[in-house]
């Protein structure tokens, strides 16, 4: 019962999305309500693995080639490269457990290139970008006796869609790596995104936001423009907020972000901030400036031992602020600011 064309296959260079940025492909998956824009999680696990030095993973790998690999990946880290602070909690799960996801639902945590989430829990949207293959997926969940008594395929907007159980329904004794909490979950593959959540609503929501037949993420101006500032960074991973997260020292943006990366001068933290219109942009510059300058401390450390520098411009409607330092801050804007 694999997915059909509909949800195609993707391919291993990232499939029919390379139009697009990775994050904004992410983003035109990820229906435009409040809920999904409060909060957005990306990572980008390839550029990860390039700025540590690290292989990717090893396809089709047991459980102990995988945890020889992520003790690479451990060893990498301890020097002064930025943690994942972002992205889906449903592919670092299979990076935990590669074995389960590939028996379960047929997913290899190999071919994960990008992840997304949105939304607040239980209504979480997450989706993967890589090069799946959906007769792998077909197989699998088929084949898994945890869940297979549950399994239906539904079709929405010509789009093949996996579904086991009611919304949000939790079976303890069915509690596996995937299906946290004994919960099924839908999953589609459309082109190269894997998409999954707990709710038919949600599945839908993401369907008609990746064939356009709605509103996304990536159609909001403000979130689009942080997309792109993001990206122009090269961030590997990132957080974005909505305003009512937004620290309101730094001009009452619409909406703020966070992203981990490397640059020529190393790591470097950006903070995105995303104001109404260019203008007021501009006038926020100092703004930010300022509020970033008269950090004191952060976490109970003197902000002057982790951050060397900043660099503060007006893009657009955003103001960047890139930072470097010795132990930057990487969840600045989660904990509220300075």
């Amino acid at each position: 019962m694999a997915l059909g064309a509909a949800c195609g296959g993707g391919d291993d260079d990232g499939g029919d999305n390379s139009g697009a940025s990775p994050l904004m492909a992410l983003l035109g998956a990820i229906p435009d309500t409040p809920e999904a824009a409060s909060y957005v999680g990306y990572s980008d696990l390839g550029a990860y693995y390039d700025a540590l030095g690290v292989d990717s993973p090893p396809r089709g790998a047991s459980n102990d080639e995988f945890d020889e690999w992520l003790g690479e990946l451990s060893e990498a880290e301890r020097g002064d490269f930025a943690p994942l602070l972002g992205g889906a909690e449903f592919a670092l799960d299979a990076l935990r457990d590669a074995e389960a996801f590939q028996a379960e639902i047929g997913l290899d945590p190999a071919d994960i290139r990008q992840s997304i989430e949105a939304g607040a829990p239980p209504e979480m949207y997450t989706i993967l970008r890589g090069g799946f293959d959906s007769g792998d997926i077909g197989d699998a969940v088929e084949n898994d006796e945890n869940f297979a008594d549950l399994l239906e395929t539904e079709t929405h907007s010509d789009v093949n869609y996996y579904t086991w159980g009611e919304d949000f329904e939790q079976d303890f004794a069915r509690n596996s790596p995937v299906h946290s909490l004994g919960r099924g979950g839908r999953l589609a593959l459309h082109d190269d995104l894997l998409m999954w959540c707990f709710w038919t609503d949600g599945m839908t929501g993401m369907i008609d936001a990746a064939i356009d037949a709605a509103g996304s993420l990536a159609d909001r101006p403000d979130v689009a423009a942080i997309a792109d500032a993001l990206q122009q960074a090269d961030v590997f991973s990132a957080q974005v907020f909505g305003g009512l997260q937004t620290p309101a020292e730094f001009g009452a943006p619409s909406a703020s972000a966070t992203g981990a990366g490397m640059d020529a001068e190393g790591p470097a933290l950006t903070l995105v901030f995303a104001y109404e219109d260019a203008a007021q942009a501009a006038s926020n510059v100092a703004t930010v400036e300022a509020g970033l300058d008269g950090i004191d401390e952060f976490e109970g450390r003197p902000w002057a031992e982790r951050v060397d520098s900043i660099d503060v411009a007006g893009e657009g409607r955003v103001v960047v602020a890139t930072l470097h330092g010795p132990d930057l801050p990487w969840n600045f804007l989660a904990q509220g600011g300075g």
